[in-house]
């Protein structure tokens, strides 16, 4: 009970509350917030942060009617960069979580043996986190490239689905038993010292 059900419990209890502060829910809230209040701003003035990001814009004039397609990027990319430091702390928390929790793993075998399935399965914390980074860097090669027909005269053709991005995850699953062999050792140690304990107690009977 105290090795499958009380560590593995009390483990995950230290890892929800090891941090009070929560970067991705602020990031979510502000993101909105600074969206939100760019319809009430001159639409000039997104569009002139824009272009300090991507500077070979700058000689693109943005159309008079309000809420403009060129003005809506512009404005959603802002937003996203004003939240920047919020999201890279989220995804430190995370890392960090994670080190902590191969680390106290090693007093658990059944924390320690879910790990190492989630590995094996591809389907770990690690993983996760790879994941989200690639679809972070997919995020900003799609966006980029559309910002070539927003803000520049190319021409929409056949050609832009065949050069659109593709998705590709960066994450693969391998299949490395040797992460079990610890698992196996504090196992094998665990029947010797019951098979010793009941050799001993046998002596009683």
């Amino acid at each position: 009970l105290l090795l499958s059900v009380i560590l593995p419990a009390s483990i995950q209890l230290y890892l929800d509350n090891s941090n009070q502060q929560h970067p991705a829910l602020k990031a979510t809230l502000e993101q909105r917030m600074v969206m939100n209040n760019g319809w009430d701003n001159e639409p000039k003035l997104a569009l002139e942060a824009f272009v300090k990001q991507y500077p070979e814009y700058q000689s693109f004039i943005l159309p008079p009617q309000s809420g403009s397609w060129p003005w809506y990027f512009a404005q959603q990319h802002m937003s996203d960069l004003a939240v920047a430091s919020d999201w890279a702390q989220y995804l430190a928390q995370n890392q960090q979580k994670l080190d902590v929790l191969k680390k106290l793993s090693w007093i658990s075998p059944a924390t320690l043996l879910q790990l190492e399935f989630n590995e094996l399965a591809g389907s770990s914390g690690q993983a996760h986190l790879s994941y989200i980074q690639d679809v972070e860097n997919y995020h900003q090669r799609l966006r980029e490239y559309l910002y070539g027909y927003i803000y520049q005269d190319k021409t929409i053709d056949q050609n832009i689905l065949d050069n659109f991005p593709r998705f590709h995850s960066t994450s693969t699953t391998t299949q490395n038993w040797q992460g079990l062999t610890p698992l196996i050792l504090i196992i094998g140690l665990f029947i010797m010292l019951l098979i010793n304990r009941d050799k001993k107690l046998g002596q009683f009977y």
